[in-house]
């Protein structure tokens, strides 16, 4: 598939997606959008593709949602559907592109530079783990202009850095730093600029493909049960995956080969 506002492109196991719209700061458009699911759904399509780096071309991860591209879309809907009507089936649609990520069969890390901020925060929120450069920029700007943040951030953050920080910056739509963010534990590194950020993340990415594939993903998938069942169901349900899961004889050699080490 042929993309306008993303690049996609691979490393052995690892996929890559990168924003592609450097002159908007990689503001999201209902284009990328729409690309950001097809990306999604390419990269569960590709059996050997086990960890998706997403990161931002230019200056910037990303400065949120594209609001002229936005209001202009409500202009040429308007005489079709109510305002309450087009402002709701344009949330959920996306909210479920962002949501693809976090509904993926893959490990998605957000490679972090410059802003990441609004939209742009409310898509790393969906992301397994966050890695910054130093020059990265946080926020959750939604009242400063006037709206409810709607697309993630406030729903995912909570069990990522606390309910109290996330009402901090929600409700003072105030940035922070990348120093700062991880200490939150928004982000679980920094380095000192972009390139050294993208060689992390690819550095994270090896080591998570360097594990058995159907372990890696299985723990991604029994960590997302968790999150919406009890402690005890979520036991039984990793029970039931590695009953499925386990070999007798490849476990004994993987954990034999481990002790040799």
């Amino acid at each position: 598939m042929e993309y306008e506002t993303l690049k996609l492109s691979y490393k052995d196991k690892i996929g890559i997606i990168t924003f592609n719209r450097p002159d908007k700061l990689n503001a999201m458009s209902q284009k990328f959008f729409e690309e950001l699911s097809s990306a999604t759904k390419e990269m569960d399509d590709n059996d050997n593709v086990v960890v998706v780096i997403i990161n931002g071309e230019g200056k910037a991860f990303s400065s949120g949602l594209d609001f002229y591209d936005f209001l202009q879309n409500f202009t040429n809907n308007k005489q079709v559907k109510t305002e309450e009507e087009f402002l709701n089936e344009n949330v959920i649609f996306m909210q479920d592109s962002i949501s693809s990520i976090e509904n993926s069969k893959k490990i998605y890390i957000a490679a972090i530079h410059g802003y990441c901020v609004g939209g742009g925060l409310d898509l790393a929120s969906t992301c397994d783990i966050r890695v910054a450069s130093q020059d990265a920029v946080f926020s959750i700007l939604e009242t400063q202009i006037g709206v409810v943040a709607d697309l993630g951030s406030i729903q995912r953050l909570p069990r990522i850095i606390g309910e109290g920080n996330v009402r901090l910056l929600a409700y003072t739509s105030m940035k922070i730093d990348a120093k700062k963010a991880l200490s939150m534990g928004l982000v679980n590194e920094i380095y000192k600029d972009k390139n050294e950020m993208l060689e992390g993340a690819f550095k994270i990415a090896e080591e998570i493909v360097s594990k058995p594939k159907e372990a890696v993903l299985g723990t991604k998938t029994a960590l997302n049960y968790g999150l919406t069942h009890t402690p005890g169901e979520s036991l039984r349900f990793a029970a039931r995956f590695n009953a499925n899961l386990f070999d007798y004889d490849t476990v004994k050699n993987r954990f034999l080969s481990n002790v040799k080490k």
